[in-house]
């Protein structure tokens, strides 16, 4: 957990106290469990042809920069190995989405590490900050990729420079393009995340069950 002293630097604290997110789950901790139970939106992302050809994330680590994640789950069969938090003040019970976006990671990717950034939360450095600083911990911890499932309506230029020094140090990006559409697919969804011309980015959407693009 980090908070933000006077002069606008943090200090780390040793400590991070949180809720368990879910009850526990006996089945869970079975390491075969999602190979046997992937949901039907990670196979239909390629997930299980993957695991066939072993292509399950061994070596690789994945930043995940969001609202935290419950190293508790026992989904996660304790890849989640490090957690450095800018702001906190929920618990995870509530602040659920980055568990959410690790998970999902995990399942398609089981054997890969997952260090947690959390940028969300009522108490803390100022979010722009948190980010911004997150993406360089993140490339100083050794992560190879960067999951950033978040965005917003005006550009950061803090945040550019941390996307730029990712990009620098060979670190891929994937970051959300905005999932809040108008149903309209002439219209520009963008949401800056920041906008900047070092990543691409992807357009969030959710997949019904028959294929088709949702409205949003």
């Amino acid at each position: 957990m980090v908070d933000e002293d006077e002069e606008g630097n943090a200090m780390m604290e040793p400590s991070v106290v949180r809720e368990a997110s879910v009850e526990p789950l006996a089945f869970l901790h079975r390491k075969d469990f999602f190979k046997k139970k992937l949901p039907l939106g990670v196979k239909m992302t390629g997930a299980r042809k993957l695991h066939k050809e072993g292509l399950t994330g061994k070596g690789v680590r994945v930043a995940v920069i969001d609202s935290g994640v419950d190293t508790e789950h026992p989904g996660f069969n304790g890849q989640v190995k490090q957690q450095v938090w800018f702001r906190h003040g929920t618990p995870l019970c509530e602040s659920d989405h980055g568990t959410h976006v690790a998970g999902t990671i995990h399942m398609m990717a089981p054997e890969a590490e997952i260090y947690d950034y959390r940028v969300f939360g009522p108490e803390g450095v100022k979010v722009d900050k948190a980010i911004a600083r997150a993406i360089k911990e993140a490339v100083n911890d050794g992560c190879d990729i960067i999951n950033m499932s978040l965005g917003g309506a005006t550009a950061s230029f803090k945040i550019g420079l941390a996307i730029k020094y990712a990009h620098l140090k060979g670190v891929h990006m994937i970051v959300a393009a905005g999932n809040a559409g108008d149903d309209d697919p002439t219209t520009n969804e963008y949401r800056y995340v920041p906008r900047t011309m070092y990543i691409f980015l992807f357009n969030s959407m959710l997949v019904e069950v028959n294929s088709e693009i949702s409205a949003y």
